[in-house]
């Protein structure tokens, strides 16, 4: 943590609790877009000049980029004209948490030590099981706990993550979905199976390196020109979000693996292997210390959000089974205790 850095205030000496504090500005003075809703970025983007109309369009666009895509870049947002994307990039910036160390443990466990844009570390972990993955986001710099496997568990409480520290966790591991996805079906394979069992590292180099014969071609975020080289060589194979496939179902063809094809029955019931939940966790002793807490758990599995028709499919989310659904509002509204056995 920086040494300039005074700790967080705290309540009590027996389980300190973070109170709210403003987020620290960029020294470049630019501001993050990463963690707003589209009514917010129209509201910064009117503030730094742009009139309604064109600050409504260009917000709906650049959200649209940033959580449906994963684009960070400006000059990628194809349908922002190319004269006007140096003017939001000498103002906003789309970014992710910096990663100071990746950690790959043989179970496929993940680990990344990340860094805040003034300089706190944090970490964020991804935990796989057989058919699908939990990924654990920080909301602090610092922790109560002390848990001793954790690296946060070592710090001072220092301060809460913003929005867009804590969304950038959720986009960087968005990032990683190849990789995800390259595993497991690399370890399908029985000979290569065995191979990580007699050289970790021989197994690892293979299933996940990429081919730098011409087959595999790096194109970056820019999904518009992805659906250019799949239609100019229909025997190849992009790797998109579902929300792309379902906008230009008329173009592309989902691909089925295990012989499952991506729909959103499938995701929804996590029957495609690339499927993956959304797990929020929150401590009980801040949730009775701080109501925002408990309300925000609240929000987000209330139907009109995380229903089949809730506000939260607009971003790219496929809303989950009934019973899935139900389990969750009954842990928001009781804040049941979290254990392994309930993530599998």
């Amino acid at each position: 943590m920086s040494a300039d850095t005074a700790l967080m205030p705290i309540p009590g000496p027996a389980d300190p609790l973070p109170v709210p504090r403003a987020a620290v500005p960029r020294a470049d003075g630019k501001i993050e877009l990463i963690g707003l809703p589209r009514e917010k970025i129209r509201a910064v983007l009117e503030g730094a000049g742009l009139e309604p109309k064109q600050a409504k369009l260009r917000a709906k666009q650049i959200w649209h980029w940033i959580y449906n895509r994963g684009v960070g870049d400006f000059a990628a947002m194809t349908d922002i004209a190319k004269a006007q994307q140096p003017w939001f990039a000498t103002r906003f910036v789309v970014t992710r948490p910096q990663v100071v160390e990746a950690q790959v443990s043989t179970d496929g466990t993940r680990k990344w030590l990340l860094r805040t844009h003034d300089g706190h570390d944090f970490e964020m972990v991804f935990i796989p099981d057989a058919d699908r993955g939990t990924l654990c986001v920080s909301s602090q710099v610092g922790c109560t706990l002390n848990c001793t496997f954790c690296h946060t568990g070592t710090m001072k409480l220092v301060r809460n993550l913003d929005p867009a520290e804590i969304v950038g966790q959720v986009m960087l591991a968005r990032d990683a979905l190849g990789e995800l996805l390259m595993t497991p079906a690399c370890e399908a394979n029985p000979g290569m199976a065995a191979l990580k069992k007699s050289d970790a590292d021989k197994f690892k180099a293979i299933c996940t390196g990429v081919r730098t014969d011409g087959a595999y071609v790096e194109t970056g975020e820019n999904d518009n020109l992805i659906v250019q080289k799949l239609e100019a060589n229909p025997g190849s194979v992009g790797i998109f979000g579902y929300s792309y496939l379902e906008e230009n179902a008329n173009r592309l063809k989902g691909l089925q693996i295990s012989a499952v094809s991506p729909t959103y029955a499938t995701i929804s019931s996590f029957q495609y292997p690339g499927a993956r939940p959304l797990y929020i966790y929150i401590k009980n002793a801040h949730a009775s210390a701080i109501p925002a807490v408990r309300a925000y758990a609240l929000e987000f599995t209330k139907e009109s959000a995380f229903g089949p028709k809730g506000y939260l499919l607009a971003g790219g989310m496929v809303s989950s089974p009934n019973a899935v659904r139900a389990r969750a509002q009954q842990a928001a509204r009781m804040l049941s205790p979290l254990d392994l056995g309930s993530l599998k």
